[in-house]
């Protein structure tokens, strides 16, 4: 159980360090706006890249059936992101469409 405790603890400081290095070696200045730029399109690549892993391989396993509840929501969901570019829209998109779907009685 310490040891469990241990490891929490050291991903927290790990974590911290990270989130702090910016605001204690960078106060006041700027980054190079290509810097910028890229470090804007983080956020949506880690979150493309976790829905990519639950829709494709839901279960561990790749699957790329056309009948897949994942790969079906995933559909609108894409065109709903792609169209308003809201967060918030995609995500009910996203959850509408994986329930009617469930609804329909397609199994996962």
């Amino acid at each position: 159980m310490a040891r469990i405790l241990l490891i929490f603890a050291a991903m927290g400081l790990v974590t911290y360090l990270l989130r702090a290095a910016p605001l204690v070696f960078l106060p006041g200045r700027r980054l190079p706006h290509l810097i910028e730029r890229w470090l804007e399109y983080v956020p949506a690549a880690v979150l493309a890249g976790l829905a990519a892993a639950y829709i494709f391989a839901p279960q561990g396993s790749l699957r790329l059936e056309p009948t897949s509840p994942w790969v079906l929501a995933a559909l609108p969901t894409i065109g709903a992101a792609a169209w308003r570019k809201s967060l918030w829209l995609t995500v009910v998109v996203g959850l509408v469409a994986f329930a009617a779907l469930l609804a329909l009685g397609l199994t996962p």
